[in-house]
């Protein structure tokens, strides 16, 4: 299949479908083995045009961005944009990649960040949570076998287990120490007439 643009990214997800980000045309959807055209997804349900990155959360979500993320639905074509007013850190993403717990990483100019698809929150990750000082620049990230990510700026890399914080603390089982009703105490056994 020929381009009208540049395709700054691909995946091939479990169907064998290759999914293609370009510069001006937006998603292209192929069959991996006869290369024809499936599916194309443009900036009628896109942020815009040009997507430069992809990542794949499960069988039917794929996250493309450029300058937003776009968390689209395979199954439903819905699309859910984001941006600096839903919570991520900045609106231009450098690069991204899903970890083995089913969160979305990115690398941003501002920082890392990391978005919980299911519970459509993110989470800011700066020198106060171990990172050094990060360049402006990144431009690649992956997945090693052990699960770390990394993360690569033109001069350096960043290397950290998202484990370490994909783990939450549970607070303390809470304890029933009174009840009170109108500024009055009530007897426990009160309770059961």
């Amino acid at each position: 299949y020929a381009f009208k643009s540049f395709a700054y990214a691909h995946t091939v997800d479990r169907e064998m479908r290759v999914w293609v980000c370009t510069s001006n045309y937006g998603v292209y959807v192929l069959d991996g083995e006869t290369g024809e055209l499936l599916k194309h997804i443009d900036d009628a349900i896109l942020s815009s045009n040009k997507q430069e990155k992809i990542a794949q959360l499960n069988d039917s979500i794929f996250f493309f961005s450029f300058d937003l993320l776009n968390a689209y639905n395979a199954n439903t074509g819905d699309n859910r944009i984001l941006s600096y007013s839903e919570g991520l850190i900045s609106n231009d993403i450098l690069s991204m990649v899903v970890d083995k717990d089913g969160f979305l990483w990115l690398y941003t100019p501002n920082g890392i960040c990391r978005y919980n698809y299911h519970q459509k929150s993110f989470t800011h990750y700066d020198q106060k949570d171990e990172f050094g000082p990060l360049e402006k620049d990144g431009f690649a990230a992956t997945v090693t076998h052990d699960g770390k990510i990394i993360f690569a700026a033109y001069r350096s890399i960043s290397v950290f287990n998202p484990m370490q914080f994909n783990t939450s603390v549970k607070p303390d089982r809470p304890i029933l120490t009174h009840i009170k009703l109108f500024d009055q105490y009530l007897f426990v056994d009160s309770l059961n007439t």
